[in-house]
């Protein structure tokens, strides 16, 4: 029983470094052109990028939901509706990409909506039930701070 604990303990703590760690390049493409900014568009490139990376890692816990763990939803139906709802979040990125090559703030605009509509269908879907206590704290945190940067992000590019 302790070493569950203390595995438990050790989780939590390892979850939360990685996590807060991983808004580092979020803030490195905000704040790298003011240190260097002759490569303003090199960090910018690398908010974006890792915004998307990040964004279609998160969609991947749908995915996870809808086939492994159906018996979170109610009925076939709430089953279908969930692995469709995870092939659009895991598309999501790579609509956004696509349409950042014609207009930048449309892409980060749909990034900035995209995150809380991910966490808000976790929620609506129950997904979010399955996870740990510490794990869904830390999520709504990340996720107004990512949302935040985003906006930051569509003010200095607009």
């Amino acid at each position: 029983m302790a070493n569950n604990l203390s595995e438990s303990h050790a989780l939590k703590i390892q979850g939360r470094c990685y996590g807060y760690l991983g808004l580092l390049p979020f803030f490195i493409g905000l704040l790298g052109p003011l240190w260097l900014p002759i490569y303003e568009n090199v960090f910018h490139h690398g908010f974006i990028i890792y915004s998307y990376l990040i964004f279609a890692f998160l969609s991947g816990t749908l995915w996870f939901a809808a086939i492994v763990r159906p018996e979170i939803q109610n009925d076939e139906k709430s089953v279908s509706l969930g692995l469709a709802m995870a092939i659009f979040f895991s598309l999501l990125p790579l609509i956004s990409f696509y349409l950042g090559l014609i207009n930048l703030p449309t892409s980060i605009g749909l990034m900035l909506l995209g995150y809380p509509a991910l966490w808000l269908w976790e929620g609506l879907s129950r997904i979010r039930n399955s996870y740990p206590h510490w794990y869904r704290s830390l999520r709504l945190q990340l996720t107004v701070i990512v949302t935040l940067c985003h906006l930051v992000f569509l003010l200095l590019k607009t």
